[in-house]
């Protein structure tokens, strides 16, 4: 299965923020909570994880760049793993980029807000 088969795109409100170091690393690890609005008019309230990767150092970014109530746009991948206390199988969300965003009531829809580092993650996602 490619990275692909379980990649997502989703917009949102970041409704919370925290970074935490590995202990055993002391890799940052960044936790979003992002408020997605669905069709009812409810939230579902998403957790997506951010790492620092050789490329980007994402996961310290964003704790400097992104703040509470932002509206971010994420890709990533859904990936699974074994809880190791109930050996469960788990579902998680890591994040790969993101982007700023603002509603263009002109436009009648989401844009990117312009940045002095631009993403060049997204230059091939055109929708939100």
């Amino acid at each position: 299965m490619t990275n692909e088969d379980n990649s997502f795109k989703l917009a949102g409100k970041v409704a919370w923020i925290g970074i935490k170091h590995n202990s055993d690393t002391g890799k940052p690890t960044t936790t979003i909570r992002l408020d997605k609005k669905q069709l009812n008019g409810t939230y579902m309230n998403l957790f997506i994880k951010f790492h620092n990767t050789k490329n980007r150092n994402t996961a310290d970014i964003m704790m400097n760049e992104i703040q509470k109530d932002d509206l971010i746009r994420v890709n990533g991948q859904i990936t699974s793993y074994k809880d190791k206390n109930t050996k469960e199988e788990k579902i998680q969300l890591i994040g790969w980029g993101y982007k700023k965003i603002e509603w263009d009531p002109a436009k009648k829809k989401f844009v990117d807000v312009e940045d002095e580092q631009p993403d060049d993650t997204y230059e091939m996602y055109d929708e939100y």
